[in-house]
Formats: C-alpha cells, sequence, structure tokens
C-alpha cells in the first residue's frame, strides 16, 4: 500500500493510533485493487507461464527446463514488485496442484474431491429453496457434469 494512502487505514484507540502498512482485509475494494496490482505485476506472463488470482499463482510448463525459467521469471517479477513470498504456503515442481477448488493436472482440469463433497452428501431437497441452494453448489463444477442443463430444468 502507498504510504500516501496509510492514513485512510488508520484507527484510533485507547493503546494509540495505528495505520496498515499493507493491504487489509475487509476493505470494500481491497479484492479487486490486489488483482490489478497482481496482474500488472504480472503482465506477459498470464495465460503463457501462470495463473493468478488474488495471491494464488501456479506456474505451469510442458518440461522441467522450461518450468524453472517460467519460476524465474515469475520471481524477478515478484522482486521487481516488491512482493515476497511465504515459503510454507508454497509448492514447486508438482505434477498436480489444486486450485480454486480444481485439481491441475498434465491431463487437465477436474473437480476437487475434497470441495464436491458438500455436493455428495447433500440430503435429498424437499423444497423449492433446498433445490437452488443445491444448483448453487453443483453450478461451479457444472462443466464436469454430463447433460447437467437438462438435469437442471428437470428439477
Amino acid at each position: 500500500m502507498s504510504e500516501k494512502d496509510a492514513p485512510k487505514t488508520a484507527s484510533s484507540v485507547s493503546q494509540g493510533h495505528f495505520e496498515f502498512t499493507r493491504m487489509s482485509f475487509g476493505l470494500k475494494n481491497a479484492p479487486s485493487t490486489f488483482q490489478r496490482f497482481m496482474n500488472t505485476a504480472l503482465s506477459g506472463l498470464q495465460g503463457l507461464q501462470c495463473f493468478v488470482y488474488l495471491d494464488n499463482i501456479v506456474i505451469y510448463s510442458y518440461d522441467l527446463q522450461t518450468h524453472i525459467n517460467n519460476l524465474s521469471n515469475v520471481f524477478d517479477r515478484l522482486r521487481h514488485f516488491n512482493l515476497k513470498l511465504q515459503p510454507d504456503k508454497c509448492e514447486f515442481i508438482r505434477k498436480e496442484v489444486s486450485y480454486l477448488g480444481h485439481i491441475i493436472t498434465n491431463e487437465g482440469l477436474k473437480p476437487n474431491p475434497e470441495k464436491t463433497k458438500a455436493v455428495q452428501q447433500f440430503p435429498q431437497p424437499r423444497c423449492p429453496k433446498d433445490i437452488k441452494y443445491l444448483m448453487g453448489l453443483v453450478s461451479y463444477y457444472r462443466r464436469f457434469i454430463p447433460n447437467q442443463l437438462k438435469i437442471q430444468n428437470l428439477l
């Protein structure tokens, strides 16, 4: 966050006056502002070497040497924009990665079984409100459900 914007986040309490030095959780425009910043930081690499959603970055490639080069490119950009990684939250050179409710492999995209449990364990709908709730759960993974639209229309 810019130093000039810190006073906009200030709080004065009995223990003193406090200002955020980093983007705070809960600010109305924080997610879109941070996403725009990450898009700028990784401009030219997104869609070619990496995907980014907020602070979730997936770096991909077809072979190890290219992957190492892609890692280096992304690290250089992050360093240039003074962004730091938390090593305990990082995973490197994986053949399979969980990302935004999906599993990404060299074979493609599939739903994350941990995330689909809620759909599988959903009780039989008893009223229209239950059906709407179930449709909300299912809609995120609709691309993986054959004839999903026909099934949905039957409900």
